[in-house]
Order: structure tokens, then sequence, then C-alpha cells
């Protein structure tokens, strides 16, 4: 993986620090080798850091993240291609998305990441916490229009 970033690779990972810590007694006083594998670790974190952010930031990194796969996908529709996984202007749901990579990717890579460095539970967690609930509002407006025009359509 091109710097350790490579998001196949990302639960791997998790579990690497999960069983290091499960290990370590001490997680001050880590090997070389440990202390590498937490330095891989954040630099992986960092990659995908954007949800991790204060508002606005978070915000922005959606937008650029986002609209860098829809572009990936318009290339790929122009090509007659079929369109990837999240790459689809027209299907995507960006708060769905973003609500989902934050429960089942960000937070646990964070919690993970706060068993060696407790600032982090002051530090980035707060941050984590308010934009998963930013996104669960979002969803929760989408699912409310969605289901607003369902019963709309049923009455024409």
């Amino acid at each position: 993986a091109i710097l350790h970033t490579d998001m196949s690779k990302h639960f791997g990972l998790v579990n690497a620090l999960k069983a290091m810590y499960l290990k370590n007694d001490d997680t001050q006083n880590l090997s070389s080798e440990s202390r590498w594998k937490l330095l891989i670790y954040m630099l992986h974190l960092a990659d995908i850091s954007g949800q991790a952010r204060a508002d606005p930031l978070f915000l922005e990194w959606t937008d650029r993240l986002m609209e860098e796969f829809f572009t990936q996908g318009d290339k790929e529709a122009s090509l007659g291609l079929p369109v990837s996984e999240l790459c689809d202007r027209q299907k995507t749901n960006i708060a769905d998305v973003q609500f989902g990579f934050i429960e089942f990717v960000i937070l646990p890579s964070y919690e993970v990441l706060a068993e060696f460095i407790p600032d982090i539970r002051v530090a980035i967690l707060p941050n984590i916490q308010k934009n998963f609930q930013y996104w669960a509002r979002e969803k929760g407006k989408e699912d409310l229009t969605t289901k607003e025009n369902t019963e709309q359509n049923k009455n024409v």
C-alpha cells in the first residue's frame, strides 16, 4: 500500500493495534517495532482523518472527497464503464456514507489510538462524536424527505 493509506488494509491495521494494546500493559514504553507499527497506524489515520476534524473542516473535507469520488464516477460513466460504489452523483447519499464511515471506521479507529495516546479522548473523540451527530441529523432529514416524496408519489 502506498504509505500505508490503502483502505483495504484498514481493518488489519486496527486489529494489529488492538492486539498490540492487549499484549502491552505499559503502552508508554513500547518496543521499537511496536512504536513503528503505531506510527504506521497514525499515518493511516491522518489519511482518513477528515471526519475527525472540527467544524467546518470536516464538511470541507467531505465536499473535497465526495467531489473526487464523483469526478471518478463521471469519468467511468463517460467511458461506458460501471460506476464504482460511492462515485455516482445521482445515487450516493452523502449523509449515509459519512454516518457509516464514522460509525464503522473512524470512531473505532481513534478509540484504539486513544489507548496509546490518552489525549485523543479529549482532543479528537469529541469532534468525531459531534460530526457523527451532525450526519445522523442530516441522515434523518434525508430519510424524512425521501419518505415524504414517496408518499406524495403515491397520492399522484
